[in-house]
């Protein structure tokens, strides 16, 4: 899968891909930050937490690949997103083409 121009050994269809993806993404979703944070601090250690899941999911190193700036929470999200974008369009691909085949395969 190719994310930024930078191409990582990804799969959206293969399923020990996607359980990392899914694994990774829960524990993303679990993180709790301690209350009293400056803003600053908050920034700091959101970035960390999704660098962490670029690294899981992507393999290590991948957050340094991807982010310049090491304290760009909005850069991060963005991408969070792109990445999602991109696991839905592989997954929708590959339903049409096998509704297709199942259309064919029909007549």
């Amino acid at each position: 899968m190719k994310l930024r121009d930078v191409e990582f050994a990804f799969n959206a269809l293969d399923a020990d891909d996607m359980q990392r993806f899914e694994e990774t993404a829960k524990a993303l979703s679990e993180v709790k930050l301690p209350e009293g944070l400056s803003m600053v601090e908050s920034i700091r250690r959101q970035c960390a937490e999704l660098d962490r899941f670029f690294d899981g999911v992507l393999g290590e190193g991948a957050a340094g690949k991807l982010f310049a700036k090491a304290g760009d929470l909005g850069d991060r999200v963005e991408c969070a997103a792109e990445l999602s974008r991109a696991v839905l369009e592989e997954q929708k691909t590959a339903t049409k083409a096998l509704n297709k085949v199942a259309r064919n395969r029909a007549k």
